[in-house]
C-alpha cells in the first residue's frame, strides 16, 4: 500500500525545498527566508519609511506588520502570527504592540501549526520626543526647534517621532498636545500622528506635545 504523506509533511518538504534554493535568510528579513516582513508605513511616517524594521519598536506603540510570502509557485498559505512572549507583544490580527524592551522573535504560523518564519523584533524605551516638520507633501523639512515664529493664517505640519540614544524609533502612538494662549490652533489632519499648526492671529503660544510617558515643548511667536 502506497504511503501519502500528510498535508502537515507535504508542507515541510515544500519549505525545505524553498530554503535549498533560497538559502537560509540571505534576501530576506525572515530568518527562514520564505516572507519578507515589513511595517506597513504612513506617509508622513518617516522613520517607517526610511528604516523599514531596521529600528527597534518604540515600547508602547503598535506596528502594523505586513508580510510578503516567496513561495515560488503557490499562492500565500492560511497564517497566522503568534509571539513566544506574550508579555512582550499583543498581538491584534497583524497589528504588534511592543509592551517590554528586548527582543523576542515573531511567528508566522500556517497549516498544522507549521511555522513558515519568524523574525526577531526589537525593542526600545524611548528617552527622547521630537517635533519634525513636513511639507504639505510630506518631504521632511527638519526637526523643529524649541521656538518658531509665524504670520497669521500660516501653518506647520507635525509629526512626534520617538527616539532612544539618538535612534529613531518605529510605531503609531496616541498624542495629546496642550495649548496655552489663542495664538495658535491644533489640528489633526486625520493621519495618525499627524498634525497641522495653524497661526490664529497675533501673540504667543506654548504647545506641549505627551505621548509614550515623554513631553516636548515648543514656543510660538505669531507676529502682526
Amino acid at each position: 500500500m502506497t504511503h501519502r504523506p500528510s498535508h502537515r509533511a507535504w508542507m515541510l518538504c515544500l519549505c525545505t525545498a524553498m530554503l535549498a534554493v533560497w538559502g537560509c535568510g540571505e534576501t530576506a528579513p525572515g530568518a527562514l527566508g520564505q516572507i519578507d516582513f515589513a511595517p506597513e508605513c504612513g506617509s508622513l511616517d518617516q522613520a517607517c519609511l526610511e528604516q523599514s524594521l531596521n529600528a527597534p519598536i518604540a515600547a508602547g506603540a503598535t506596528v502594523e506588520m505586513g508580510i510578503n510570502f516567496k513561495f515560488q509557485g503557490s499562492s500565500g498559505p492560511p497564517m497566522r502570527m503568534e509571539a513566544i512572549d506574550e508579555a512582550a507583544f499583543k498581538l491584534d490580527g497583524s497589528r504588534v504592540e511592543a509592551v517590554k524592551p528586548g527582543v523576542r522573535p515573531l511567528m508566522v504560523i500556517g497549516p498544522d501549526g507549521l511555522v513558515l518564519d519568524f523574525i526577531h523584533l526589537w525593542v526600545a524605551i524611548p528617552d527622547e520626543l521630537r517635533l519634525v516638520s513636513h511639507t504639505d507633501a510630506g518631504l521632511v523639512i527638519g526637526p523643529l526647534g524649541a521656538s518658531a515664529q509665524m504670520l497669521p493664517g500660516d501653518e506647520l505640519n507635525l509629526t512626534v517621532e520617538p527616539f532612544a540614544n539618538s535612534q529613531a524609533l518605529l510605531g503609531d502612538f496616541d498624542v495629546e498636545w496642550e495649548v496655552t494662549g489663542d495664538a495658535v490652533a491644533i489640528l489633526q489632519d486625520g493621519v495618525l500622528g499627524a498634525h497641522r499648526i495653524v497661526a490664529r492671529q497675533p501673540g504667543q503660544a506654548s504647545l506641549t506635545a505627551t505621548a509614550l510617558g515623554l513631553s516636548i515643548a515648543v514656543d510660538v511667536e505669531v507676529l502682526p
